[in-house]
């Protein structure tokens, strides 16, 4: 719980440093994360690196690795150009895959369950990791695109709600609900896949059974969080 606690912190905070701080941070970001360097004592942000994965080294070693890679590759996305370029959906959904922050999550999970997945079991649900990480980017998608566009103009947003409306002529608000739609269908995908992979000649052991119910809870939690977090709806 304390480092979820940590790493969301730490998720935050790097939403506001400028893009040179963040860039130079990547340089030392890996090396405090395995705790073989030192943060700098006057920076929060390596501080809490640093302390956070110490002490879940302490409690699980084997999950943390997980973790970090996941943490390490959301970072790097953090500060690429590559979404300013994005032509049509599907492309922008491939790209969002990588800087959604989804494959930390999914660890971050595992590691609070203490669920240890074999290689063969996590390629087998290649798929519903994608359907679950494509349902977390479309919520994140209709929710943030006001404070976007209050933040960069339209002219300035790459988001899908803007790519919907732009390739079909709807208003914003009907471009919010044709994703809405797009997001319960592939909520049902979701469930289907996971009833598919439980019931497969291949078997389905209680742990990966727990696994895939974790992500069915984190979807869910992460579509009330996001209907009212003040990350994108502001206060007044």
């Amino acid at each position: 719980m304390v480092g979820r606690f940590s790493c969301n912190s730490f998720y935050y905070l790097w939403e506001t440093l400028p893009p040179t701080e963040s860039k130079a941070m990547l340089k030392r970001f890996m090396p405090v994360v395995e705790g073989k360097l030192q943060p700098v004592v006057t920076n929060p942000y390596e501080q809490i690196l640093y302390d956070t994965y110490a002490k879940m080294r302490a409690v699980n070693d084997a999950l943390v690795e997980a973790v970090s890679r996941g943490m390490a590759i959301w970072a790097n996305t953090q500060v690429d150009q590559e979404r300013k370029h994005c032509k049509g959906m599907g492309a922008l959904l491939q790209l969002r895959h990588k800087d959604s922050a989804a494959g930390w999550v999914t660890a971050l999970m595992a590691y609070a369950m203490d669920l240890y997945l074999l290689p063969s079991e996590r390629a087998s649900i290649v798929h519903i990791e994608k359907a679950y990480a494509y349902l977390a980017i479309i919520d994140n998608e209709i929710e943030s695109y006001d404070k976007e566009v209050a933040a960069s103009g339209r002219n300035g947003v790459v988001n899908l709600v803007q790519m919907q409306a732009d390739d079909t002529g709807c208003s914003i608000a009907a471009s919010k609900r044709i994703l809405w739609v797009l997001y319960r269908e592939l909520q049902l995908e979701f469930l289907e896949l996971v009833a598919k992979r439980e019931a497969s000649a291949e078997g389905c052991s209680e742990t990966l059974k727990s696994y895939m119910k974790g992500l069915e809870c984190v979807m869910g939690g992460n579509e009330v969080w996001s209907g009212y977090s003040e990350r994108y709806h502001p206060a007044g």
